[in-house]
């Protein structure tokens, strides 16, 4: 509502970079959409802009719900989770393509904790210095710009 062009992929063109729509709710669709992406890039083609289209579950900021003005009701988030979560959805289709739930519940264990892990390593790993931000951007800095 704020942009004249509501199609974010659009938006990307003005970058002059690809901008592609998925259906954030399908784990293979952005897979696909993520794999095309990856293989432009490693051919030197530049970057991709992936917009997938999901519902986001909670909240992105603390405190915006207003008194007797809920954002959303329970009701409606309580039904996305039930019906749209993407986890569920493609739990189902491994499931309906013969992967049976033993099998499920060693990659979900395996999961969490290579997640796990990878907190552990984050939280234990220095912070980057500051001279680094611009490295592995798209394109160079602006002279004179701040942050």
């Amino acid at each position: 509502r704020s942009h004249g062009q509501p199609d974010i992929a659009l938006r990307a063109t003005g970058y002059g970079i690809p901008g592609v729509t998925v259906d954030g709710q399908d784990v293979n669709a952005v897979y696909e959409a993520a794999a095309r992406a990856v293989t432009r890039a490693r051919a030197g083609e530049g970057p991709t802009l992936i917009v997938a289209d999901t519902y986001r579950f909670d909240e992105h900021s603390f405190g915006l719900v207003i008194p007797g003005e809920p954002y959303r009701s329970i009701e409606e988030v309580d039904s996305y989770k039930r019906d749209c979560d993407p986890i569920v959805l493609y739990r189902t289709v491994l499931l309906e393509e013969g992967i049976n739930e033993e099998s499920l519940r060693v990659i979900e264990e395996e999961v969490t904790e290579a997640v796990k892990q990878a907190v552990k390593f984050a939280l234990a790993s220095p912070m980057p210095r500051p001279e680094t931000l611009p490295d592995y951007m798209f394109n160079s800095p602006v002279a004179g710009a701040r942050g």
